[in-house]
């Protein structure tokens, strides 16, 4: 199972970046749109197959000698990169349920409600993980978050690191988390004062 990630990624990396770039340029696709939405989700269900049925007591890195083979290297490389996809596609998700169901306008109750966005920002860096993070910044690209929720929330937020951080040192991980929620707070409300956003 692990070659077949492997390959996988071999086959789809660099026509992923590719399409990334242009989409992070604001690349128009024309009629080709509807074709690179359609592979994207087939990837994303890809992604998440070989997720759930890989087997979880595989290699460890240090395991595997510098001179083996390409494919065995992605497929190590796959298997944390398949576990942060299904992470954040699960994020994604619940944020497009949720947003959906409620018929909520982030965009006017941050208009109406600015005071409270860095504040949003840096709560929301406090949960483990890159999922969250991933939808704060996705947000503000589209204009429904100001750029002092995003500048908190940067701060804030550990991202992955968290998860083995909670496991190794509670404590000093939860001491990490306030001192970097201090600082987020600070910022976003300075980018709130001066800038009004």
């Amino acid at each position: 199972m692990q070659s077949i990630a492997g390959r996988f990624w071999q086959w789809t990396l660099f026509p992923a970046l590719a399409i990334a770039l242009l989409s992070a340029l604001n690349w128009e696709f024309g009629a080709f749109k509807p074709y690179i939405d359609l592979v994207g989700v087939a990837c994303c269900f890809a992604i998440s197959l070989l997720w759930a049925i890989t087997p979880a007591n595989s290699e460890a890195y240090r395991e595997v000698p510098s001179h083996d083979s390409t494919t065995k290297h992605f497929a190590l490389i796959s298997k944390d990169t398949h576990f942060i996809s299904v992470i954040v596609l699960s994020s994604f998700i619940a944020f497009a349920f949720l947003e959906n169901l409620t018929q909520f306008d982030f965009k006017q109750w941050f208009t109406a409600h600015g005071i409270f966005a860095p504040l949003l920002g840096a709560i929301i860096g406090l949960i483990p993980g890159c999922g969250p993070q991933i939808i704060v910044t996705s947000m503000y690209l589209q204009g429904l978050l100001p750029f002092s929720a995003l500048a908190a929330n940067a701060i804030s937020n550990d991202g992955d690191a968290l998860f083995p951080a909670i496991a190794l040192a509670p404590k000093a991980a939860i001491l990490a988390s306030i001192l970097t929620f201090i600082p987020s707070l600070v910022v976003g409300y300075v980018s709130y004062g001066v800038f009004g956003i």
